[in-house]
């Protein structure tokens, strides 16, 4: 599967299964008039405002984040756990976690029920790629 991110004109042109949207980026419903019905579209959400204003919308998974903090976007707060575990409940879209997550914390995402993440500095800072990614994929699979 690919999907592009920010670039709506890209994902339209590239044949791409979908887009994801940040904050600054095309709005989901002109997104969707561009991409079409059968298209795949994410949006991230940062704070409990958003994740209720996006679960209405017309997008196929929600990329919650940062969940702890990184210095991707340090001017971000991390999520409250807590409350996360709250709204999730309500929820029957596909979620994403993202923003600071590595194998040290991978179980307290998939114990607030996440099985799915983005994740960029968990691995690369690793020594061994393909390992850590291993080990990703089984605390994913069979819960930590």
């Amino acid at each position: 599967m690919f999907i592009v991110n920010d670039r709506v004109d890209i994902a339209c042109l590239s044949g791409a299964d979908g887009v994801h949207l940040g904050a600054e980026d095309l709005e989901v419903k002109e997104a969707r008039k561009l991409l079409g019905k059968k298209k795949i579209i994410g949006k991230t959400v940062h704070s409990k405002e958003e994740f209720r204003r996006f679960l209405s919308q017309k997008v196929d998974y929600l990329s919650i984040g940062p969940l702890f903090k990184t210095p991707t976007k340090p001017f971000l707060p991390p999520w409250n756990i807590n409350l996360l575990k709250g709204l999730i409940k309500e929820v029957r879209k596909v979620l994403f976690a993202i923003g600071g997550i590595d194998l040290t914390n991978l179980s307290e995402v998939v114990n607030i029920g996440i099985n799915n993440v983005a994740v960029c500095r968990g691995i690369i800072l690793s020594n061994n790629f393909k390992d850590t990614v291993e080990r990703f994929k089984l605390c994913l699979k069979k819960a930590c």
